[in-house]
């Protein structure tokens, strides 16, 4: 295993087919009772591949309806850096929910993630949060896929919605992914679009120290 790494790395110095020096803005919105799995599976490539690149070619934020401490379903809290809809659009953003399906401010919400899309940004959701990207009427046009829990609910309350049983689904400018590892699944599909198919398998491949 060592050597295959080393000679992963080394690869990675020639990575610059399509690359940018820009750093993306990821932000992930934590709804109440967020899955903590998700967002940490998410987060993960795009540390990697950071690391491989030798710069920061992915930043990320967390935000929450209130700007105040979002809490997952396994009992984790994490401190918001901002309130949702505070700052400048991100390149990308991904709602990020779990156990509860009931926003604060389900208008505010609405409203905000429909003027991101209207900004150009990349809309996503994490597990069950393509039913709040679903409620602001934003995958009217295109398939989706959620945490197999959701399923029957989402069918019941938006039947004309396309839903596929895949791990993640992009389609039409929308990035929906199953619950758990399904994250990492997509993260590692957007990243070598953006800077070359052979960083695929160094990112996935990395040391967990990392």
């Amino acid at each position: 295993m060592t050597p295959r790494r080393a000679n992963l790395g080394a690869a990675a110095t020639n990575m610059n087919i399509g690359a940018t020096d820009r750093t993306q803005c990821i932000e992930f919105l934590l709804m109440d009772l967020f899955s903590m799995m998700s967002v940490t599976c998410a987060i993960e490539p795009l540390r990697a591949a950071n690391r491989l690149l030798g710069y920061e070619a992915y930043g990320w934020r967390f935000s929450s309806e209130d700007g105040q401490v979002a809490h997952a379903s396994n009992g984790f809290s994490v401190v918001a850096d901002e309130r949702f809809g505070a700052s400048p659009a991100p390149d990308y953003l991904f709602v990020c929910a779990g156990m509860t399906l009931v926003a604060k401010d389900q208008t505010r919400l609405s409203v905000i993630l429909n003027r991101r899309a209207r900004e150009g940004c990349q809309l996503g959701a994490l597990s069950m949060g393509p039913v709040f990207l679903a409620r602001a009427g934003l995958l009217t046009n295109a398939r989706c896929t959620l945490h197999w829990e959701g399923q029957p609910a989402f069918r019941e309350e938006f039947p004309f919605i396309e839903l596929s049983n895949e791990i993640y689904v992009i389609d039409n400018n929308r990035y929906t992914c199953a619950g758990g590892t399904a994250a990492l699944d997509m993260l590692l599909h957007i990243i070598p679009e953006q800077h070359g198919a052979v960083l695929a398998s160094p990112v996935d491949c990395q040391p967990v120290p990392g």
